[in-house]
């Protein structure tokens, strides 16, 4: 019962430290917080629940972090990544790469240090890969529809300015 209550706790508090490092303005200190809580619960439920593994768990923490900060980056008036990157920094896998580097630095020649040593570090380059390409797979597709999107809006800007000129060749119009 303490865990449950200390867990989400305790990465707010990393939140809003990695939060400080980025100088993120202290309105948007919650809202990191609550990205962060949300991507640290949905790679443990794709991990521990559904059972598949650390990393597709930590690419969709960090994908649903970032399909909400698309639209929550309207509701604060702030760019994408003030809202992602701090929320899903805390979900590097620090330990891996420690390990990694520990067993490297400590190979005494034998065939299971240097397996559990490349283990480590190929699965902590996933996770880090796979969190970056959540973070950019919702940006990147709405980059993709954007220019359709302004095309059309163009098209009938253009549409509307051509009636009012129109309307406008018949009047005089005067100028203060």
């Amino acid at each position: 019962m303490i865990l449950i209550i200390f867990m989400p706790l305790r990465r707010l508090l990393q939140r809003w430290g990695f939060s400080m490092i980025f100088n993120i303005q202290r309105r948007l200190l919650w809202v990191v917080a609550l990205g962060g809580i949300i991507a640290v619960c949905t790679r443990n439920f794709v991990n521990f629940e559904l059972g598949y593994g650390p990393v597709i768990g930590s690419f969709m923490g960090s994908f649903v972090v970032s399909l909400i900060a698309v639209k929550a980056v309207h509701w604060f008036d702030v760019p994408n990544h003030v809202l992602t990157i701090p929320s899903v920094i805390p979900m590097i896998p620090g330990v891996l790469m420690y390990r990694s580097l520990f067993a490297f630095i400590n190979l005494h020649g034998v065939i299971g240090e240097v397996t559990n040593a490349f283990a480590n570090g190929i699965n902590s380059a996933l996770i880090i890969l796979c969190i970056s390409l959540g973070v950019a797979v919702p940006i990147s597709s709405l980059a993709a529809t954007l220019p359709k999107t302004a095309s059309v809006i163009l098209k009938k800007n253009l549409k509307n300015a051509g009636s009012v000129v129109s309307s406008l060749n018949g009047k005089e119009i005067h100028e203060l």
